[in-house]
């Protein structure tokens, strides 16, 4: 869970997500319904990203350049 780090289009499907559960549940009368949108709203101001962006358990993978091998060269 990483904070601050969502694009612009996942803050607005969060936002409409919250406001069609605020007015589900009034359209409904069932008030106590839009308290779920709370940790939506609050995931939104926080810019919570839930799903990590490498895979967890995978190390950092360092790769050698190709060692130059040096002529050789004849004592004389």
């Amino acid at each position: 869970m990483k904070t601050y780090s969502i694009d612009f289009r996942t803050t607005m499907l969060r936002f409409y997500g919250m406001m069609a559960i605020v007015f589900v549940a009034f359209f409904l009368h069932i008030y106590w319904l839009a308290v779920l949108a709370l940790p939506l709203l609050l995931s939104i101001m926080l810019g919570i990203r839930f799903k990590d962006d490498e895979p967890a358990g995978e190390g950092r993978h360092v790769r050698m350049g190709e060692q130059k091998k040096q002529p050789h060269t004849q004592a004389s």
